[in-house]
């Protein structure tokens, strides 16, 4: 079952829903999507976009369930009927979907996960030429600030704040900069592209670590990045990698 509150925003997900679509913990899964509609594919194994959600949309034309093709993590295409209840909770109106699985189909398309998007840039260009080089034009454009925000003294302080040492804070700094470092091509794609699956998938670990170090300027940025319209991809792009740049400055000034 599926739980969305008056607003159809989803608030909860039951443990065999989860499991049928490869995630261990509802945690998990929104960390990755807002809303299962994400996830949803037509006939040909292409995602769908709507500009109306699938719950508002079943209210709006009186319609007790529907039937959709669905994508699971282990890139599986599952059909399913998604069946709507309406309960009443003080006075407010909450909404429980009920899926059911149809058939589970076998398909071979193309998956975008990061894995095969890797797999695929060691045996080929995936990036076209357009996207090099506007990746290269972004790079350029960095904007070299001061350091002083993610300088020596920030560093002395978090790390004393978290109870950690300087070298350890450093070496959690360290990886978090080559992670970024490392998917930051992949990254400008998928905002070019605006694949959010993609986006997250990406940005979801950086986000992690981020928290855990408590850097509020990188979890600002990547509020931002991942929500980015596509007027503003050039100047969060920009001010993101200027963050990771600073981190990674900083890293190897301590290192050295």
């Amino acid at each position: 079952m599926l739980f969305y509150d008056k607003n159809f925003v989803l608030v909860g997900m039951s443990g065999s829903v989860l499991k049928l679509l490869g995630y261990p913990s509802f945690h998990s899964f929104k960390s990755l999507h807002n809303d299962i509609s994400e996830l949803f594919l037509d006939e040909n194994g292409n995602h769908l976009h709507k500009d109306i959600h699938f719950v508002k949309f079943m209210l709006s034309k009186q319609k007790n369930s529907i039937k959709t093709f669905i994508s699971s993590v282990d890139n599986k295409t599952l059909e399913i009927e998604l069946t709507l209840d309406t309960c009443y909770c003080n006075n407010e109106e909450l909404y429980v979907v009920h899926v059911n699985t149809l058939k589970s189909i076998v398909q071979n398309r193309k998956s975008l996960s990061l894995e095969n998007i890797q797999n695929a840039r060691e045996n080929s260009l995936l990036i076209s030429n357009v996207f090099e080089q506007a990746y290269s034009n972004e790079m350029q454009s960095i904007n070299k600030t001061s350091d002083e925000e993610l300088g020596s003294e920030w560093l002395n302080y978090n790390a004393k704040k978290l109870s950690m040492s300087k070298d350890g804070f450093a070496e959690e700094l360290k990886q978090l900069a080559n992670e970024a470092i490392q998917k930051d091509e992949i990254l400008f794609e998928a905002l070019i592209l605006g694949d959010k699956n993609q986006i997250k998938t990406i940005l979801a670990k950086i986000r992690s670590k981020a928290y855990f170090l408590d850097i509020k300027p990188l979890i600002k940025i990547l509020y931002r990045l991942e929500n980015s319209e596509n007027s503003e991809i050039s100047v969060n792009f920009r001010e993101y990698k200027d963050i990771i740049t600073k981190i990674n400055k900083l890293v190897e000034r301590k290192t050295a």
